[in-house]
């Protein structure tokens, strides 16, 4: 630690008697005491520097060389993307986006598993995912009534397409259903719902053309 001169602010060594500028004496006068200085060093540490300034070292992780990740709002350190806590004072990834970590509904996952089975996006519902559950209950109807339009029609190859499309994402709904009820991520959400759209929809447009095509 070092003493500071109260009078003309110099900086002098924790023994002096008097200040080495103004020459006052610290026997009677307030002196202020600087804390030893916090050296920050990126992973790994070098607790030998930290000894060399009479201080104490912080360790932050290094950033992320790809780019992606998040910095920690409460002490500015980087994290990677997968982390939900920071790794270096544990701060929620919500409180540095400002939301609010959703409560995930205490529900059974037998009673999740009837009401996916029976109903689908039901089970989605019940564990707080209504709007992925909405949009699956969508999927999973279009894919059953362009089978059943499909067959109608004598379109065996489309049909038989969107059957095995609709039965695929009735069961794929099921075991997210039970994912999300346990915790887990689920297979279907976000990019790949709509890749599967897009696809369905891709296919529905190829078979008109072809039928026309076919009837001119």
């Amino acid at each position: 630690m070092s003493l500071k001169c109260s009078t003309c602010g110099a900086t002098n060594a924790d023994s002096a008697v008097w200040c080495n500028q103004c020459y006052a004496s610290f026997a009677d006068a307030n002196v202020e005491v600087e804390a030893p200085p916090v050296v920050i060093e990126f992973a790994p540490a070098q607790p030998e520097r930290a000894a060399e300034a009479g201080g104490s070292v912080v360790t932050r992780q290094l950033p992320d060389p790809t780019g992606a990740g998040w910095t920690c709002k409460s002490c500015d350190s980087p994290n990677p993307i997968d982390t939900n806590e920071c790794t270096v004072c544990g701060a929620s990834i919500y409180s540095t986006f400002g939301a609010e970590e959703k409560e995930r509904p205490n529900v059974e996952p037998r009673s999740v598993l009837l009401w996916a089975l029976f109903l689908p996006g039901m089970g989605h519902f019940k564990t707080g995912n209504g709007l992925l559950g909405l949009t699956l209950a969508a999927l999973i109807l279009f894919s059953g009534i362009a089978a059943a339009s499909f067959a109608s029609s004598s379109q065996v190859a489309a049909a038989t397409f969107f059957g095995v499309a609709h039965l695929s994402l009735w069961a794929v709904s099921v075991v997210d259903a039970l994912s999300l009820a346990n915790a887990n991520r689920p297979i279907l959400y976000g990019r790949r719902i709509t890749v599967v759209a897009g696809t369905l929809v891709f296919v529905i447009i190829v078979q008109v053309i072809t039928q026309l095509g076919g009837s001119t």
